[in-house]
């Protein structure tokens, strides 16, 4: 009866040893998902936040590449309607001088 006795504890010990290493490699398992997931987020926060600089820095060259592109579209209007009003005074001065 003894023996039968400690069959069954070493029977209940075996599955209780067998239940705490299913539970310890499933603890492990949550660690390393949830280490996997910290370390994306963290990377996908990074990735994020270097998009919203390079977009920020891409609008601003965007407003100064405008600008310039507005000031150069000045400068050459100025420089066409300086041409034609010298053109026009030359013609002018043509004209009433022979």
């Amino acid at each position: 009866m003894s023996l039968t006795i400690l069959y069954q504890l070493d029977i209940a010990y075996r599955k209780e040893a067998g239940k705490i290493n299913e539970n310890k490699a499933s603890i492990v398992s949550n660690i390393s998902y949830n280490t996997s997931n910290i370390l994306l987020t963290d990377s996908a926060q990074f990735v994020h936040n270097q998009y919203a600089k390079q977009l920020k820095a891409n609008k601003e060259i965007s407003k100064k590449m405008l600008f310039l592109d507005r000031t150069k579209n000045t400068r050459i209007t100025i420089l066409d309607i300086s041409e034609k009003c010298i053109k026009s005074l030359y013609y002018i001065d043509k004209v009433k001088n022979g």
